[in-house]
């Protein structure tokens, strides 16, 4: 009788415990889960620490009030007032009126050839006579931009609402810009050659002004400028409106490859340094990712250690992809082709991991994955100014050759007749610009605005219609 009691209280303390343990497992794995979690978030919070700590230490900006200094330090507040007034007269009611009412509007306007008629000249003449002394003032200012070791104009930057206004200052360059491709229109047809070198110099101040622009949206705007003002140089030299000594100072204003690429730098860092707070920071994410939901966004801010980890090494892929080039002599001069390529890798990474990635890797990477901007077109319109440029300086060569040799060139070989170096004025990869001499006795120059899958054929691209109207700059025509 007592072992049959004691054998029932043996199994009585085994179910107990069988039972304890039973609900207790879940209870063991939630917290081995979540200790498995939580561990993870805190070894990486302590990495992203470690990362911004060293940022900061090597100068680079890491949140609001570092990208307000460091702006500050690259730019100069001597001309910020008169570039503010001058901004907020040409954005007045009654400039913007009179300006929509101008018959010309863009490049794709036929400026006819010095001393013929332009029946649609005279309002024109009306318009820029009321705004002279604005178009004096802008003429100086952009001027002075092209100085040698000039820092842009510092312009009025709300950097603690920069996420929802990034163009700043920058947005009325474009009125300005189009002010001067008006003037610079009416010079090239009264054969004013100081007159329409001075526009194509302000314009190109115009550019440089947004050289150190800390935000990307920015940069294309210094971008645009640099096809405005690529375009006056087209109807310059179009109609033989520039001297070889002219031609020389435009080709030195010209912003370089290795200004380019300070510029791609320069926008990274300055979105990052917006982007890293909202990983943070939960009203700033439910602002900037739009949740709609105040409480979605503070539960997922609360868990983004890793994401800002992985955040701050995509970009860091981004970066080191401008910085050098292993496989030259020279790391320091990077190639553009190489540029874009390593660009294009770094974003192909990228697309690679957000297929790849499983539940738990989307939710970690979650914020990154929406605010990682798309590099790989702003390096491709860096790209295309570079092979624009070198497009420019070439049709300032054969100018000049047929200023020296009264005849063009048959090939572009033959420019090394004047010491021209062909080297650095052919696209960025292997190819080579199309040129040809036309039957009515001009000289036809000619590339294309670049992608992986275009190539340059042997006839100029078509130009004469709306749709076509982005192939312009790259197909120069100069008249004898």
């Amino acid at each position: 009788m007592n072992d049959n009691t004691d054998r029932r209280k043996k199994s009585w303390r085994v179910f107990y415990i069988a039972s304890c343990l039973f609900l207790l497992f879940p209870l063991l794995i939630c917290g081995g889960v979540a200790t498995w979690f939580l561990g993870r978030q805190s070894a990486a919070s302590a990495k992203v620490d470690l990362r911004l700590a060293d940022l900061d230490q090597r100068g680079q900006p890491v949140n609001e009030d570092s990208l307000r200094r460091s702006y500050e330090f690259n730019t100069s507040d001597q001309d910020s007032d008169a570039w503010i007034e001058l901004g907020d007269r040409l954005e007045s009611k009654a400039f913007v009126d009179a300006a929509a009412a101008m018959p010309f509007h863009d490049s794709s306007v036929v400026v006819p050839p010095p001393g013929t008629a332009w029946p649609d000249r005279k309002p024109i003449d009306n318009f820029l006579a009321a705004w002279q002394h604005d178009l004096s003032t802008l003429l100086k200012l952009a001027l002075d931009q092209t100085a040698a070791n000039r820092k842009p104009i510092r312009r009025p930057i709300d950097f603690d609402n920069a996420l929802s206004t990034p163009l700043t200052d920058t947005n009325r360059l474009r009125g300005m810009v189009r002010l001067l491709q008006l003037q610079h229109a009416v010079a090239v047809h009264d054969g004013d050659r100081k007159l329409g070198f001075d526009c194509i110099q302000a314009g190109r101040g115009l550019e440089r002004s947004t050289l150190n622009e800390p935000f990307m949206a920015s940069q294309l705007i210094g971008r645009a400028i640099a096809r405005n003002t690529n375009a006056m140089l087209m109807l310059s030299l179009q109609h033989d409106q520039l001297t070889d000594e002219q031609m020389t100072k435009i080709a030195d204003a010209m912003v370089d490859f290795d200004e380019l690429r300070e510029t791609y730098l320069l926008a990274l860092r300055g979105d990052r340094a917006m982007m890293l707070p909202v990983f943070t920071d939960a009203e700033l994410a439910n602002r900037v990712l739009d949740f709609d939901s105040p409480a979605v966004a503070k539960l997922l801010t609360r868990i983004r250690a890793r994401d800002a980890l992985y955040y701050l090494d995509q970009m860091q892929l981004y970066l080191d992809a401008a910085v050098s080039d292993p496989d030259r002599l020279d790391p320091d001069r990077l190639d553009p082709s190489a540029f874009r390529k390593r660009v294009s890798l770094a974003g192909d990474q990228l697309k690679s991991d957000i297929f790849a990635s499983g539940t738990i890797t989307n939710l970690d990477h979650m914020y990154s994955y929406l605010m990682i901007p798309n590099m790989q077109s702003f390096a491709l319109v860096i790209v295309q100014q570079e092979e624009n440029n070198r497009l420019a300086k070439l049709a300032m060569a054969v100018r000049k050759y047929q200023h020296d040799l009264d005849r063009w060139p048959t090939t572009l070989d033959q420019l090394s007749a004047i010491d021209i170096d062909l080297s650095m004025l052919q696209p960025v990869d292997e190819a080579k610009f199309g040129y040809r001499v036309d039957t009515n006795g001009d000289a036809i120059l000619w590339g294309v605005p670049r992608s992986d899958l275009q190539v340059i054929g042997p006839d100029p691209l078509p130009v004469d219609d709306g749709e076509h109207a982005a192939n312009r700059l790259w197909v120069w025509r100069l008249s004898p």
